[in-house]
């Protein structure tokens, strides 16, 4: 019989409704970790074992996995046990760098970014959260938005219980320079016609990174993207001086949020020098001699 793949952390959570019965929607602090259940994997891939594992009971206590062990015919549970023994069952998978409130269809115009409403870019966000969950992934790290501030809202919305989603570590919105990666100025578009929600981690200087890098942890930011690169809408030829990413640096390494975005011609080196300690998606990032 064909194996179907099942997100076990998915599956549990998506019954644990049923067997609980209905749940009022609560404010954050929303604690997600709640029930018991005992599953009955067909094949389990744990992600420690180097191949999956036949007919596995997984026991699911208070939210959290407490044992896995050999399932079998005679055993007794006091919680309800779900029958995946046709199935194949695995931890929830994480995407470490997603866009969940934008649409990947729409970068032909950015400029749709400076009239959308609020209420569109929530929407964005639920349907996203939703499939990002249906696909089996439970926790993402989502690493900014054009929409100031729209990844904690869905992170809040989520914990709150008012959405379906997954687990979410969010940054604030872009660090950059002016004109830089993630700055929304468009040729032909007068600055002051920009809404400032698009621009607020635009700043210059030592002392402007330190001070756009604390207002984001403190407004709630889990993690800061840095877009090292001076990739935007306009291009120069020095867009960024070493002395910029220092007080950002200083700030956000003390809190545990320091994260570095670089793309053409930055060098992890100096992202690690500048003593940051995380590097996404870091592109031409170094070219060794021949020979």
């Amino acid at each position: 019989m064909t194996l179907r793949i099942f997100s076990l952390q998915l599956v549990a959570m998506c019954l644990l409704p049923v067997t609980a019965g209905a749940q009022e929607i609560t404010k954050t602090p929303y604690f997600p970790d709640s029930g018991s259940l005992v599953v009955h994997c067909g094949s389990l891939i744990d992600g420690v074992s180097d191949e999956p594992q036949s007919d596995r009971a997984v026991g699911i206590i208070d939210g959290r996995i407490m044992f896995v062990r050999n399932a079998s015919a005679d055993d007794r549970y006091a919680v309800p046990v779900l029958d995946l023994s046709n199935y194949t069952c695995l931890p929830g998978l994480i995407d470490t760098h997603t866009h969940l409130t934008d649409r990947s269809d729409e970068t032909a115009d950015l400029s749709i970014y400076y009239t959308r409403s609020i209420e569109l870019e929530r929407e964005i966000s639920r349907a996203n959260a939703a499939v990002t969950l249906a696909a089996g992934f439970t926790t993402v790290r989502n690493l900014g938005a054009y929409g100031g501030w729209s990844g904690r809202d869905l992170r809040d919305r989520i914990n709150g219980g008012e959405l379906v989603g997954p687990r979410v570590q969010t940054a604030g919105f872009y660090l950059t320079i002016p004109a830089g990666g993630g700055d929304l100025v468009i040729p032909g578009i007068d600055e002051s016609e920009i809404p400032e929600r698009v621009r607020l981690g635009v700043t210059r200087g030592p002392e402007g990174f330190r001070r756009k890098a604390e207002e984001a942890v403190a407004g709630g930011a889990d993690v800061l993207k840095v877009i090292a690169s001076g990739c935007g809408a306009r291009i120069r030829r020095r867009s960024r001086l070493p002395g910029d990413d220092r007080g950002r640096n200083q700030s956000c390494c003390r809190c545990g949020t320091c994260g570095w975005h670089q793309s053409y011609g930055s060098c992890p080196r100096c992202t690690v020098n500048q003593g940051c300690d995380k590097c996404w998606r870091g592109l031409n990032r170094t070219r060794f001699p021949r020979g």
